[in-house]
């Protein structure tokens, strides 16, 4: 047991407090060795007062040994030894022990290092500022022209490149002549991005006409333009970002009779819903022809018979008998009449598409009917030129100077003058199963085609046989070609509904001409008949109860557009009927076999 006096209690205490004091400012050895100095002289002081205590040992015998009596110099030698050996290293702190800090006028405690303080930075040259970009309406625009067809724009953005309307991000400018009797696909290609770049096409005055966007069906990127006349148009790519890298863009004519996929086809342009009304229904009948002034009208009835219209009023005026039962009928502008008379009348009432037998075709003046023509039998054929074929066709030729027929029977396609009334010209043999034949509206080619997949062009005037095409399917029946060379086909059978088109100045490499389903119609059509201006395509449907007529827009690039149908009226069938259609030079109204006489009106 350690035993301290009162009086080396109170001199330690002092030096503690001391060496709190002095150790604050002055470091803690310092503080300490101060306060062991002043506690070891007070110890001493307290000794010399006390000379019992300076005699006293160390160990008490008389308490057995265990009373120690340790003066305060002592322990305070002791504790500044220690000290020096940590100073030393002796001893190492454990890496848990918090660090001594000292603070100013306070006891020893944990505080944070203040902040440092902020330096200014140095101001760093500004770049210098990016003059504005010229407006949309100063763009710099290049000039590009096709070569065979074709032309690749490969460019990039540069500081003076005009900014888009809008915006302040770059924009270049091509103006490139285009046909309106052509189509052009525009496609960017690598490293075109989408991301970062656009296209659209406008015309002169700014207006907007194709914007470029990805086909979600087909997955491409390329856009078709259908300029809506020849002019120059501009071709804009302009930037989405930034940052924009070099581009390709990629400008082509699309080829005459391109079969695109239904996704790719632009929607049809609008055009004027026709309305069509019964004006007149008389009984089913074989055949009609209308006046090119259309003013009047000849319908073929059963038995010979002969009816004379006036139009537009459809007044029966005048009947009138041929001397056998006709079935097909055409009328040139000076009143030529021409009919297709079998050589032996049939028994009973023939169908519309029965084979009549061998026929003759007749010219009769409409001019010089009198009344006597009345009488039955009275009408003498101022020509009669022998056949002996089965007509399935008449064609009067635009200048009304020539009438085509096609003769079934005997697989031949024949001319007759109007003038002398003569067998001009006849094609050698067409191809077998020839079922129909059509001049296209300008007379410039006439066509034929067959149920064996074959549609054949002639020269109207040597008729001989330019081209033959062969098609991947269809069995057609009958067929309307426009000047542009777009065929239109109907097919026969159950599997050969709708409309399909080609274009006859495709070249097909020797392979089948691809047809494309144009107008997709459940039931298979009657008859096809184009409009004189090439803008209406008329169809009947005899096939479905009830039975109908419609009309088809057709733009002037029907390949490119999706079908629009533009009018359709139901009729009753009520007798077996072909469903053939004729259709005024005017375009203003339309006789059916079916005994209907329809006036056509626009919306």
């Amino acid at each position: 047991m350690i035993v301290f006096n009162i009086y080396a209690v109170l001199s330690l205490g002092l030096g503690i407090a001391l060496a709190i004091a002095i150790g604050s400012s002055s470091g803690p050895l310092v503080g300490i060795l101060a306060g062991a100095a002043v506690a070891t002289a007070i110890d001493l002081l307290q000794r010399l007062a006390n000379r019992n205590d300076l005699r006293a040992p160390l160990v008490n015998e008389e308490a057995g040994g265990h009373v120690f009596y340790i003066p305060v110099w002592l322990l305070s030698v002791i504790g500044l030894f220690l000290m020096g050996l940590v100073k030393l290293g002796v001893f190492t702190p454990s890496p848990d022990a918090k660090p001594y800090r000292a603070a100013k006028n306070v006891a020893q405690k944990d505080e944070k290092p203040p902040p440092p303080v902020p330096q200014p930075r140095p101001e760093l040259p500004k770049p210098p500022e990016k003059p504005p970009r010229p407006r949309f309406a100063e763009a710099v625009v290049k000039k590009i022209a096709l070569d065979d067809g074709r032309h690749a724009i490969q460019d990039s953005y540069q500081e003076s490149d005009a900014a888009d309307r809008g915006s302040e991000l770059p924009v270049k400018v091509y103006e490139m002549t285009c046909e309106a009797d052509q189509a052009y696909w525009v496609e960017p290609r690598p490293p075109f991005g989408w991301g970062t770049h656009g296209v659209r096409i406008e015309d002169r005055e700014g207006h907007i006409l194709v914007v470029g966007t990805r086909n979600e069906v087909t997955g491409r990127w390329r856009s078709l333009f259908v300029p809506p006349r020849s002019d120059n148009y501009r071709i804009v790519v302009n930037a989405r970002t930034p940052e924009t890298g070099e581009f390709v863009l990629y400008i082509e004519e699309l080829p005459a009779g391109d079969i695109l996929a239904e996704a790719e086809r632009l929607p049809p342009p609008d055009a004027p819903r026709l309305n069509f009304k019964i004006a007149l229904q008389t009984e089913p009948f074989m055949s009609a022809a209308i006046a090119a002034d259309c003013r009047s009208a000849w319908v073929a009835f059963f038995k010979g018979r002969l009816q004379r219209y006036s139009c537009p009023d459809f007044v029966a005026t005048d009947t009138y008998q041929f001397p056998r039962h006709a079935y097909e009928l055409a009328i040139n502008g000076a009143g030529l009449l021409c009919a297709a008379v079998p050589r032996v009348n049939p028994s009973g009432v023939p169908h519309p598409w029965s084979n009549l037998g061998p026929s003759d075709i007749h010219l009769y003046d409409s001019g010089a009917f009198t009344k006597n023509s009345k009488k039955k039998g009275a009408l003498k054929p101022a020509h009669v030129i022998s056949v002996g074929g089965v007509i399935a066709r008449f064609l009067i030729s635009p200048d009304d100077g020539s009438l085509y027929y096609l003769d079934t029977l005997n697989n031949k396609v024949g001319r007759i003058s109007l003038e002398s009334g003569k067998l001009d010209q006849e094609s050698a043999e067409i191809v077998p199963g020839t079922k129909a034949i059509c001049l296209t509206p300008d007379g410039s080619a006439l066509y034929a085609c067959a149920d064996t997949n074959v549609v054949q062009k002639l020269d109207p005037l040597s008729l001989q046989v330019e081209k033959t095409i062969r098609l991947d399917r269809g069995t057609p029946h009958g067929l309307q070609v426009t000047d542009r060379g777009d065929v239109f086909l109907r097919g026969d059978g159950f599997d050969a509904a709708g409309i399909d088109l080609i274009n006859a100045n495709r070249e097909s490499g020797g392979e089948p001409a691809r047809v494309m389903q144009w107008a997709s119609i459940v039931f298979r059509q009657n008859s096809l008949v184009l409009s004189p201006d090439q803008t209406r395509l008329f169809t009947s449907c005899f096939h479905v109860s009830p039975s109908n007529i419609k009309v088809y827009h057709v733009p002037r690039w029907p390949a490119v557009y999706r079908a629009q149908e533009c009018g359709a009226i139901g009729v009753d069938a009520g007798a077996a009927r072909a469903g053939h259609l004729t259709l005024s030079r005017d375009g203003r109204f339309l006789f059916c076999d079916r005994g209907l006489i329809l006036t056509l009106e626009e919306k």
